[in-house]
């Protein structure tokens, strides 16, 4: 059998690199790109034309792109898996991803947010940054002391059906414009292949820019794309407070306040949300969490070994990535604890609640609808924590287990 390189898969040097490439492979529904070294592109172009297993095994290991023990990994769960290499005797087809959004839908095209971010390149001058952050930061403090004397409580607590959803509407489109801004800065720096979707990420729904062009720009260009969205959001979200302003409507002052702490909460550094991709840049490592994952296996497994590699290399870099993960180990099992805590007790009152209006047939549409809605959302969120729990645990078994492995 015979394998040769997808003809779908796109290779280019990293800006301001030499021996980095990014290699972009088409899937059916989205389009992955990898970071790799000078050695792995090689194999990838000794692939160009059909190659046994054994001859890039043989090329593989003398351009020095993996070791021998480690071939047969990197054959079938990089080259083969991601749809780098295939079988040359088969028909060629585009495979599924298996994306980061196990749930996800594409609201605007590339070509739609191209149109839409061009006009949109002005506003990162300095000129408008600055008019814009303290148009922001008088916002913020008007917000705050709103909340502080309790108008925005006693004006919340007011609010009906047309005036939640008209709430909702404008946070949706200030998410939307959060998206935006990653797509203008993208778009400024040359990537044209963004989309724009919504999904949802472990327990929340989220909206997404499809980003994978920018992996081919430096970190420091890399970081204002990832820095766009927050600024965007603060643009529109100090729109918001000028029309309160003007109209004293208080749905704007209220989307305003909920796109401000949604802000706060984007910043989080261990889902990957704007926070992680910020960290990831500041520290130059392609995929921290990776990374992350891979100290903590060793904790488990080589613990004395990683303690002594910290101590002889000295560099903040190392010290950085171990506070990380244990950072993140700790955030993640109280946020497990958290939603099994709060939402099992929940869902099983709410399911107590639907069986025993069932059984004495107290039926009321409007609340079964609201009960069953909560009940989906919680076992969404639960199937999901669980799935993530179960996901980091498999990794340090099977790393204590091949360690162990005689």
């Amino acid at each position: 059998m015979k394998f040769q390189s997808s003809s779908t898969v796109q290779v280019v040097l990293v800006e301001g690199s030499t021996d980095r490439y990014i290699c972009s492979v088409d899937y059916v529904k989205s389009r992955k790109s990898y970071l790799i070294e000078r050695n792995v592109f090689d194999v990838i172009k000794f692939c160009y034309e059909p190659r046994t297993k054994e001859e890039i095994k043989c090329f593989s290991l003398q351009s020095g792109a993996i070791s021998e023990n480690q071939f047969d990994n990197f054959f079938s769960e990089f080259l083969l898996k991601k749809g780098i290499i295939r079988d040359s005797s088969v028909k060629e087809t585009l495979i599924l991803s298996s994306p980061l959004l196990r749930i996800k839908l594409r609201l605007l095209s590339p070509v739609v947010v191209n149109f839409l971010v061009k006009p949109l390149a002005g506003l990162f001058s300095i000129n408008a940054a600055v008019i814009l952050a303290l148009v922001f930061l008088t916002s913020l403090i008007h917000i705050s002391v709103y909340i502080y004397n309790g108008d925005f409580s006693r004006q919340s607590a007011v609010l009906n059906w047309s005036d939640s959803i008209t709430v909702i509407a404008l946070i949706g489109a200030g998410l939307i414009f959060h998206e935006l801004g990653h797509a203008a800065a993208a778009y400024k720096y040359g990537c044209r292949k963004v989309e724009i979707g919504v999904g949802w990420y472990i327990y929340f729904i989220v909206f997404y820019a499809e980003l994978s062009e920018a992996w081919r720009l430096k970190p420091e260009k890399r970081l204002i794309i990832d820095c766009a969205g927050g600024y965007f959001q603060s643009i529109f979200g100090a729109v918001l407070w000028l029309v309160f302003i003007y109209t004293e409507q208080f749905v704007f002052m209220s989307a305003a306040a909920l796109l401000a702490l949604y802000s706060l909460f984007n910043l989080n550094p261990f889902f990957r949300m704007d926070g992680y991709w910020i960290a990831s840049d500041l520290m130059r490592i392609t995929n921290l969490r990776t990374t992350a994952f891979g100290v903590i296996k060793r904790l488990f497994t080589t613990p004395l070994q990683l303690i002594q590699d910290m101590r002889i290399n000295h560099g903040s870099l190392q010290r950085t990535v171990f506070f990380y993960a244990m950072a993140m180990v700790l955030f993640y099992t109280w946020f497990s604890y958290y939603v099994y805590s709060s939402l099992f007790p929940t869902s099983l009152k709410v399911f107590y609640d639907v069986s025993n209006a069932a059984l004495v047939n107290k039926f009321d549409l409007t609340e079964l609808t609201i009960s069953l809605a909560q009940l989906l959302w919680h076992g969404l969120i639960i199937y999901f924590v669980i799935y993530f729990s179960a996901s980091m645990v498999k990794q340090i078994f099977e790393a204590i287990r091949a360690k162990y492995r005689v």
